[in-house]
């Protein structure tokens, strides 16, 4: 994220900042993201807060489902991480209004800010079976007893 807010010094001069701040408390130092670098801060708490909110979700229906916001810091996609394999050529943004689907970690799907565009992901050929749709149906299922409406107009293009 420091790269595209373009800081001078990047990183290295934002380290003795971030590491006086982990020594008050203020924010934690730890492996948060896998795939990035090992010096990964974040706002204290953070992590437990996601992981029992996810614990929640799983206790209260046995789905592992998250709905976020794009712009929700727990969604680091299109930000800190790129987004993975589409099947489609469409660009994606991290714009107000606009949903991600997670479960396990994993990101099924993306909803535009208008609800009717339907992005899926999918990580092998695979993907492509019923099965793997169960997670994404569970989570717009979620979606719409929250009584959010929508109609959508296309699905992967």
């Amino acid at each position: 994220m420091l790269a595209r807010e373009n800081i001078p010094g990047g990183f290295a001069a934002l380290y003795p900042v971030l590491k006086a701040m982990e020594e008050t408390g203020r924010i934690r130092r730890g492996y948060f993201v896998a795939g990035r670098g090992a010096a990964q801060f974040a706002a204290a708490g953070a992590e437990d807060r996601l992981r029992l909110r996810t614990r929640r979700l799983r206790d209260t229906d046995g789905v592992g489902c998250l709905i976020l916001a794009v712009t929700d810091p727990a969604s680091p996609w299109g930000s800190a991480l790129p987004w993975p394999a589409m099947k489609t050529d469409q660009q994606l943004h991290r714009t107000a209004g606009a949903l991600v689907f997670v479960t396990d970690g994993r990101l099924l799907a993306y909803l535009s800010r208008n609800d009717m565009h339907l992005t899926t992901f999918s990580e092998s050929s695979h993907d492509d079976s019923a099965d793997s749709l169960i997670p994404l149906t569970e989570c717009l299922v979620r979606l719409a007893q929250r009584e959010r409406r929508m109609l959508l107009a296309t699905i992967d293009g």
